[in-house]
This record gives C-alpha cells, sequence and structure tokens, in this order.
C-alpha cells in the first residue's frame, strides 16, 4: 500500500504581554514586556509505503517532508515501524524516526527572538515485546530511548542564585537560543484484559528519566516533565448489559518545580541548581457509571461521573514571586478539587 498526503496552514499571530518579575528594586520597577506580529505558511508532504513481505512481518516506512517561511527551512524527516510475530501468541515491534518542530514566533520574531532560531530536532527509537496469553488477556514491555537537538531555552529568563549573590531574571538582554540538547531513556509495561466477560481493565507502569545540557552555559538539569514513576489503571465492571461502572486512578512521583529553587526548613527558596525541586506526589481516582437506553435506533446514555473522588489536594506548577531576600511565594498552585459532574449522550 503506497500513500500520499500534503498539508499547508498559514498561521498568525500578534501579541503583546508585559510580565512583572521580581529585581533587587522591587516589581514596580520591574516591567518586561514582549511583544509577537507576523504570520508564517507551514507545507508538508508525506509519502508512506506499508509493505507486508510474508505472514509474520510487517513495515510501514515513510518520509514527511516541511517547509517554513518563518524559518525559510526545508527538511525531510523519515520513520520506520515494524512488527514480527515469532508466534500465535509471542510478537517484537521496533520503531525509529527523526522529527522536528517548527520555532513559535515568540522565538523566531518575537521580542527577544532570533532570526536564526533553528528548528529543534530530535531520534526516537523503541522496541517492545507482546505475549497474547489468551484472546482477552496480554502484556507487553517496552523501552524507548529519545535524543533531542537545538531545544529552546530563554536565556537569563529566570531568577537563580550565583554564589551567594541572588541574580534575577534579566529584563532587557534574555534571548531564545537552541542552547538544549538531551535524552530521555525509560521501560513502560501494560497488562490488559478486555473481551466480552463482565470485568475489563488494564494497569500500566513506566519509569523514565529525561536530563538536558546547556550548551551555552554549561549546566545540566531535569527537564520540567521529568517523571520518574507514572502508574495508572483503569477497569469496567458490567452489571448488565446496558449499566456499567468504570474507575480509573493515576499514580505520579511528579515534575521538578520548574525554576533555580531550593527547599528550606521555613519555606522555598531561590537556588543555585535548575528543577531541584519537585511537587509533591500525584494521586487521583475518577469513578464513573453509564446507563443506556435503547429507541428504535437510537440510543441514549446517560452517565454520573465524580473526578478526584478522594478530594486529594494535588499541586501544580504557577507563576510566583520572589522577595529581596530571596524566598519564593506562590511558585505552586492546588489542582481541581473533587468535580461531580453528569452527561447524557445521544446515539443515532
Amino acid at each position: 500500500m503506497f500513500q500520499l498526503g500534503a498539508y499547508l496552514q498559514r498561521q498568525r499571530q500578534t501579541m503583546t504581554t508585559t510580565q512583572f518579575l521580581d529585581t533587587s528594586a522591587g516589581m514596580a520597577q520591574a516591567q518586561r514586556t514582549t511583544a509577537v506580529d507576523g504570520s508564517a505558511w507551514q507545507q508538508a508532504t508525506d509519502v508512506r509505503a506499508v509493505w507486508s513481505p510474508g505472514k509474520r512481518l510487517s513495515l510501514d516506512m515513510g518520509t514527511r517532508i516541511a517547509h517554513s517561511t518563518l524559518t525559510d527551512d526545508t527538511t525531510a524527516k523519515p520513520w520506520l515501524l515494524s512488527r514480527l510475530s515469532l508466534n500465535q501468541s509471542w510478537s517484537l515491534r521496533a520503531g525509529a524516526s527523526l522529527a522536528d518542530q517548527i520555532p513559535d514566533f515568540e522565538s523566531v520574531i518575537g521580542t527577544f527572538g532570533r532570526r536564526d532560531a533553528r528548528r529543534e530536532r530530535s531520534r526516537h527509537l523503541d522496541i517492545g515485546l507482546e505475549h497474547q496469553v489468551s484472546p482477552h488477556f496480554r502484556w507487553q514491555v517496552a523501552i524507548y530511548d529519545r535524543h533531542e537537538n537545538d531545544i529552546l531555552r530563554l536565556e537569563d529568563g529566570e531568577t537563580r542564585l550565583q554564589g551567594n549573590q541572588l541574580v534575577f531574571a534579566s529584563l532587557l538582554t534574555p534571548s531564545w537560543r537552541n542552547a538544549l540538547a538531551g535524552s530521555a531513556r525509560g521501560v513502560e509495561v501494560v497488562v490488559e484484559r478486555r473481551g466480552p466477560a463482565r470485568f475489563t481493565g488494564s494497569v500500566g507502569y513506566s519509569f523514565g528519566r529525561q536530563r538536558y545540557h546547556d550548551a551555552v552555559t554549561g549546566e545540566s538539569f531535569w527537564a520540567d516533565f521529568d517523571q520518574r514513576h507514572t502508574l495508572t489503571g483503569y477497569g469496567q465492571f458490567r452489571l448488565s448489559p446496558k449499566m456499567s461502572l468504570g474507575a480509573k486512578m493515576r499514580l505520579g512521583s511528579n515534575f521538578p518545580v520548574p525554576g533555580y529553587f531550593e527547599q528550606r526548613a521555613d519555606g522555598l527558596f531561590v537556588g543555585s541548581d535548575r528543577n531541584a525541586v519537585r511537587l509533591p506526589a500525584y494521586a487521583r481516582l475518577d469513578l464513573r457509571a453509564d446507563r443506556s437506553f435503547t429507541y428504535d435506533h437510537r440510543r441514549l446514555t446517560l452517565f454520573l461521573e465524580v473526578i478526584n473522588v478522594s478530594n486529594r489536594s494535588n499541586l501544580a506548577p504557577a507563576n510566583g514571586v520572589v522577595s529581596t531576600m530571596g524566598q519564593a511565594f506562590n511558585f505552586t498552585e492546588p489542582m481541581f478539587p473533587v468535580l461531580p459532574s453528569a452527561g447524557i449522550r445521544l446515539d443515532f
């Protein structure tokens, strides 16, 4: 099978942002205004081929050729997906790809943008082993490795501690640069039960590490979305052909608080290492009940759902302030509490 696709998009952005920053002179003297005003075209062509040289092996390969008038460059990025059936119950999957991300308008033509800003690039590899234990039960384990280059960062844009001196975010000199390179590696395990039985569900666990190195400053730090441990679970129990109960569980060791911070006994303070403080562990349980009614060829479904049923106080990053003494306030904020909801869905 051979496929060919084309994509064309015109983007325009006009934006002015005023940000209040902390400096030794106080916030009243620290306004940083950025502006963006421009447009660009993005064009892409996808070429894809699916080939099965035998009953056991299948290959899915292709290339995306893309051009952007914002950066005035053209790139070609290939990908390859493969699946090998070892026997009736065991199979091996592998994939490889090169990808890129066009910079946004702010990084190129914004107040602190650079006309020579380049695309962010990545190389991704993964391999997985799957075992179909029975027609309705399977497990899978996969490992992945991703390397990234030319990741954009706003240099001198965050308050930090340099030696014993508090260095506040720059008002006039920050600049977007393709400064970061890094890697992400991990393993994922999924166990799943599905089929006509009353109970269906899955449990998944992942372990990963993502770290960056800044070629301009020479520093290394954990990525903003570096989460080591993640556990998810889903289950649905059918009480009858028309009524079911479901639950979703999410547990995570959580991400760093983005910025240069250190935790002390009397609170959060500016530190010398980036992303050294992490948010508390994340936990959430959602429950849902569905009841269906069939009329002629129409189906009406009523549902009741409660999100975060335990009313756990999970935290998310926020834009806080730093005092002249270096103490950091309001850089985290609570996420949503328990949220009950009800709804109707009509299928024709």
